[in-house]
């Protein structure tokens, strides 16, 4: 499901103008749970908008305190 949100994600142009207008930089952590609709539905969609934003940072993790995937749901998303 997340593969599928997120090959559909772009943010609008326009929220990307304001993000990267807004200067500064900006953290986002998300705790998500794989079978969560809430997750699967908002994430890829706040991870796509963090990877057209070179200054906002996207952490997802899991409720267990699981190690925090930096960056977009896509193949490139690393472990911190």
């Amino acid at each position: 499901m997340w593969v599928g949100r997120w090959d559909n994600a772009t943010p609008h142009a326009k929220l990307v103008e304001r993000a990267e207008a807004a200067g500064g930089s900006g953290r986002i952590l998300a705790i998500a749970v794989e079978a969560c609709s809430d997750s699967v539905g908002t994430l890829p969609y706040v991870a796509s908008l963090a990877n057209a934003v070179s200054s906002l940072d996207l952490r997802i993790t899991d409720p267990g305190g699981g190690p925090a995937r930096r960056g977009g749901l896509s193949g490139a998303v690393q472990l911190a």
